[in-house]
């Protein structure tokens, strides 16, 4: 029998066949705050700026109608908001670094979908980009989470605050940055498509920069039994 002590660290208290108990713990490589600095401000830059956007992109590009110009923006949000409740149980299956891989190629093909499918026709570009950002919200949602989440559980070299903390400068300067880049490279180049080019390359940046991301390893603690009782041997 075991219980849980930790969600997040997959922290466990096992009874062993002789009635100690050992601890098995999971534990982040302190380097990986560097990653998560770069995939939190990445993941924000990417949110932001297609929240800020989208709805233009849909009214100048794709010369959507009134009625169709937020379906982008609803399909995004409501992939998003699927994702961000599912995160934490998928990444107990899969792992951060399979969450974050498979996230970040769904959200760059969801990105480009919707670039490659501008010059078609108003009502298959509309629907088309819709399901893109859809794909987009599902992939790019569960980023900000896992980097918050593994921050704070970052081992010897930080302190969890000083780590989440961190984390959080890095992506608020990615939110606050993502729009004003966008819109000024589109200004420049004269087409939002240019602008919706560069959030997909900054989404693909993260696909190679997963490979970094090291697995989870786990260390046994020493077995604890000079100060337990029979009674406490016996607790469930």
């Amino acid at each position: 029998r075991h219980r849980l002590l930790s969600d997040d660290i997959g922290s466990y208290e096992v009874r062993a066949s002789q009635g100690s108990i050992v601890t098995i713990t999971e534990v982040l490589h302190p380097n990986l705050l560097y990653f998560l600095c770069c995939l939190s401000f990445l993941a924000a830059l990417v949110e932001s700026s297609l929240v800020t956007w989208m709805v233009i992109y849909f009214d100048r590009v794709l010369d959507a109608k009134a009625l169709d110009k937020s379906a982008g923006y609803i399909c995004f949000m409501v992939a998003m908001a699927i994702g961000r409740f599912s995160c934490d149980i998928l990444r107990r299956l899969y792992g951060r670094k399979i969450m974050v891989a498979f996230g970040s190629i769904l959200a760059t093909s969801g990105l480009v979908t919707v670039i490659c499918v501008s010059p078609l026709p108003t009502q298959p570009a509309v629907a088309l980009s819709s399901i893109g950002l859809m794909v987009t919200g599902l992939g790019l949602s569960t980023m900000l989470p896992i980097s918050f989440s593994s921050a704070g559980h970052l081992t010897d070299m930080w302190h969890s605050g000083t780590a989440v903390a961190t984390v959080a400068v890095c992506a608020y300067c990615g939110n606050t940055t993502g729009s004003l880049l966008v819109g000024i490279l589109s200004d420049a180049t004269g087409s939002l498509r240019y602008g919706f080019l560069f959030i997909a390359c900054a989404m693909g940046l993260v696909i190679p920069l997963s490979a970094w991301i090291p697995a989870e390893t786990s260390h046994i603690a020493q077995p604890e039994t000079e100060n337990l009782t029979r009674d406490d041997q016996l607790q469930p």
